[in-house]
């Protein structure tokens, strides 16, 4: 399909979404459909499919070019690398294909239309040992293609990492959990895809956080995830009970039990950030009001910067600080 929109390079005009959109939305609908029935996804072939695979950094995945250009010895190119990445990184990439050109460029036509298949061929092949979970969740197509491809997988292993912080703290097995979250975690991860799994949704995330106890691991702890590890998240999750509370920010609370523990672990305003953990009513770890606030978010030194800031920071990382725009 991708040959179909880019031959003569119609920017923009989405010359193939006719045929290709009532597919990826009769897909989406499909998969949203098992996964309320607690069944496994089936279609890869999504919107997220399309936006943060296909098209990376827009129409024939032009963002690993992007990032080449920025160290490119030619100061024209290296020039327009800086100004295309910032919106390449949005998947808008009108700048690149019009400056460099790629329009009617024969031989960046070869890449502009394989790129995208082969980078086709190695999701579909992830999704299929489960590697990378199915997309289940519609997004606009400007969401950074990292997050974009992986949305959800963040509120996932936030709700993992505080369940493997708190079943640390125990020996015997866990006959119940019960996790609170806010209500963007909530939204976000009940229908968000498990990597290395293929079940979907906060209580598999929890489930498996409880039995891999590997806080050590922070946001890459699913990589320990092995074929036992989901057959007995499998059986924890009918013991399961989520609440949702009205924090305006992240906040994950898991609580396990088991015949003579009690443990607490709370998670708050950063997926990473563990602000409190008590076993059996005595803290074992607690950061106050001050320390939590005094720690900055992303999202905060973001809300702070300017454009020209966002630029200098562009210019000033190399290609190996770029390349996790890469992976999906």
């Amino acid at each position: 399909m991708n040959v179909y929109k880019n031959p003569t390079y119609f920017s923009r005009c989405s010359v193939s979404q006719p045929i290709r959109l009532p597919f990826m939305q009769m897909y989406l609908i499909t998969n949203i459909a098992a996964y309320s029935a607690n069944k496994p996804l089936v279609h890869f072939f999504t919107q997220p499919f399309w936006s943060y695979i296909i098209a990376l950094g827009g129409g024939g995945a032009t963002l690993g070019l992007c990032i080449l250009l920025v160290k490119s010895k030619s100061v024209e190119l290296r020039t327009l690398g800086k100004i295309s990445i910032g919106p390449a990184i949005f998947n808008i990439n009108e700048p690149i294909i019009f400056g460099l050109p790629m329009v009617l460029n024969p031989i960046m036509m070869i890449p502009f239309i394989f790129v995208p298949v082969v980078n086709s061929i190695i999701a579909y092949t992830c999704m299929a040992l489960h590697i990378v979970g199915k997309g289940v969740i519609e997004t606009p197509w400007t969401t950074p293609a990292p997050l974009g491809a992986a949305l959800g997988c963040t509120e996932p292993v936030c709700v993992a990492l505080c369940a493997a912080y708190a079943s640390k703290q125990l020996n015997n097995p866990i006959n119940k959990i019960e996790l609170d979250v806010n209500k963007g975690i909530y939204k976000n991860g009940m229908s968000a895809g498990i990597p290395h799994c293929e079940h979907v949704g906060l209580e598999y995330a929890v489930s498996i956080g409880t039995l891999l106890k590997n806080p050590e691991k922070q946001l890459t702890l699913f990589e320990d995830i092995e074929p036992d590890t989901i057959t007995y998240a499998e059986l924890l999750v009918p013991h399961v009970f989520i609440t949702i509370n009205d924090s305006a920010s992240i906040c994950v609370k898991c609580t396990l039990y088991t015949s003579n523990d009690t443990v607490t672990c709370m998670i708050k305003e950063a997926h990473t950030n563990i602000v409190y953990l008590e076993k059996n009513g005595i803290v074992l770890e607690e950061k106050t009001i001050q320390e939590t606030n005094n720690t900055p978010t992303v999202i905060d030194e973001l809300k702070e910067m300017r454009i020209s800031d966002i630029r200098s920071l562009v210019d000033s990382m190399t290609v190996n600080e770029l390349h996790f725009l890469l992976v999906v």
